[in-house]
């Protein structure tokens, strides 16, 4: 249906050196087109086994590829990126040409703290073969190791190993006279290489979720903060009538890092001072053990509280305020239970309790990953240990799109939620001033599209308000037409549109807000354009 299609998701996730891939077809061929990610800390997901896991960048290199620009050359030393004279072994021309006058000098990245073992690689080749070269690790302590390097591309390596000192990164030192190339440096903990990563400022890496969704979806949050400093050791909270057991394999995750809990007299609870005031939401991960029930609240002037069944993943009953509640199913008869409530907290607290929401004087529970947000709705966990730890809100973007071949004067773009909340701006495509198309929902989380256009310099839009849990949103524009379809209805079709090309569309976002809302959370499962505006008859096939 249709041409030029741009597609992502529908099942196809791909993510390659830090950057999401989208299908691009031109004459019948699909290339990919790459998304990059803009996130300044680690964030976790759901992976396809179920598991939370945690979408992290391993190269402590921030920048593994810019030698020119992020690492230090010293004098004798010439650095250019991006060189023509060869591929990289990513088969671009994205390695590094480096020329060296003087045998005794090299280039650097230092200025680290390593005091882990270590292993350091970077790709290097010669130009005639024979170029002999030095990898330090910067600070004079681990060693060093000299190779005489080929025409051809090979990964070097240097290791260090713990011995109290502190290393500082990577020297490539003692380059002969001559051209050598470079490409794709890193360090990572311990005496492994792994698989080369790129980074290049360490923006972020896309989070494809599998929560209660076997095709995965491409998960965008807001910023938040966990709370609750201890979220994992629950031996830093106060016990009553509890015995809290670390290391049970019967986890959440991948680690044997699960606890249980264990009454022994009646309000069998932890409890964790912590203060926030405003919407708040307690989220814990649970399972049966002996007793399949769960009690949790945060302390106010109502306290929010609700009881869980976790048999069958129920909500038994709710009270003192709490506006909202949640339960998400996940393998093994593991819950991740929530309350939301207005209150302002003073503490967190956990109870064991039986199938009906009772408490109870014996019997067991598994309990982990504890969570207090400062936000009317729960998000993706964020540990911690000592502290409370923040994770960034992220973007997903493309910027000079010329080459994917966006359509300029007419076009379709399809959308697949999955779901979505309050106040997020989802997607825009746009141009730096006007002719935009956003896709988002306002203060009460209804779904909104918008469209902005700019006749005669003053701005003007359409708009139309979708209907509650609409999934799949199609939007066909051109001048004189918008036309806006969800879940097979017509939503919208107004001739008052005017799209002006002589600007064209040059950027696409996921999560960025600013325009219409704020960025916030939404689960997309899939994103299309077409270049060409489809008729009634396509927009309520494409979105049945």
């Amino acid at each position: 249906m249709g041409k030029g299609i741009v597609k992502l998701g529908e099942g196809n996730w791909a993510v390659k050196d830090g950057n999401l891939l989208a299908a691009k077809e031109t004459n019948s061929r699909f290339k990919n087109a790459e998304f990059t990610v803009t996130r300044g800390t680690d964030a976790t997901y759901v992976g396809k086994d179920g598991l939370v896991k945690t979408a992290s960048f391993y190269n402590l290199f921030s920048y593994s590829e810019d030698f020119e620009n992020q690492w230090t050359a010293q004098s004798g030393i010439t650095i250019t990126n991006n060189t023509t004279e060869t591929t990289s072994p990513s088969g671009g021309y994205n390695a590094a040409k480096v020329v060296s006058t003087d045998s005794t000098r090299g280039f650097s990245k230092t200025g680290m703290s390593i005091t882990a073992n270590a292993t350091r690689t970077i790709y290097l080749k010669g130009s005639v073969g024979g170029e002999s070269v030095t990898l330090k690790d910067g600070s004079g302590h681990g060693g060093a190791e000299t190779y005489s390097l080929t025409t051809d591309w090979v990964r070097y390596e240097l290791k260090t190993t713990a011995d109290g000192n502190t290393y500082q990164g990577l020297f490539v030192d003692n380059i002969s006279v001559g051209t050598i190339y470079a490409w794709g440096a890193q360090i990572v903990e311990g005496t492994e290489a792994l698989d080369y990563q790129y980074t290049n400022g360490k923006e972020g890496i896309p989070r494809i979720d599998f929560t209660d969704n076997t095709d995965g979806h491409l998960l965008l949050e807001p910023e938040s903060t966990n709370l609750i400093p201890y979220s994992e050791d629950f031996e830093q909270w106060t016990s009553s009538n509890l015995t809290p057991t670390s290391g049970q394999s019967s986890a959440i995750t991948s680690s044997n890092d699960a606890w249980l809990f264990t009454a022994t007299a009646i309000l069998a609870n932890v409890t964790l001072s912590v203060s926030s005031s405003g919407a708040n939401t307690l989220s814990v991960f649970a399972k049966a053990g002996t007793q399949d029930g769960i009690f949790i609240r945060f302390s106010g002037s109502s306290n929010p509280r609700a009881a869980f069944n976790l048999s069958n993943g129920t909500l038994i009953g709710s009270g003192g305020g709490v506006t909202s509640s949640n339960v998400e199913a996940f393998n093994d008869g593991w819950y991740r239970i929530s309350i939301t409530g207005t209150d302002n907290v003073t503490d967190a607290r956990i109870y064991v309790a039986d199938s009906t929401g009772n408490f109870v004087s014996s019997g067991n529970i598994y309990v982990q990953n504890a969570q207090l947000e400062a936000l009317p709705y729960p998000t993706s966990y964020i540990p911690t240990n000592g502290g409370q730890v923040t994770r960034d809100a992220e973007i997903v973007q493309r910027e000079s799109i010329d080459e994917i071949d966006i359509p300029q004067e007419e076009g379709t773009i399809y959308l697949e939620l999955k779901e979505y909340k309050q106040n997020t701006e989802i997607f825009n495509f746009d141009r730096s001033t006007s002719n935009s198309i956003h896709v988002g929902t306002d203060s009460n989380g209804v779904l909104k599209v918008w469209g902005y256009y700019e006749p005669s310099g003053t701005g003007t839009s359409v708009q139309v308000t979708l209907s509650a849990n609409t999934s799949k949103v199609a939007i066909a524009f051109k001048n004189g037409s918008f036309i806006v379809y969800a879940d097979g209805e017509e939503e919208l079709n107004t001739s008052t549109f005017v799209w002006t090309p002589t600007d064209s569309i040059d950027r696409l976002y996921f999560n960025r807000g600013g325009y219409v809302a704020s960025q916030g959370l939404s689960k997309v499962k899939a994103l299309r354009i077409y270049k060409e505006a489809f008729n009634t008859t396509q927009l309520d096939e494409l979105t049945s």
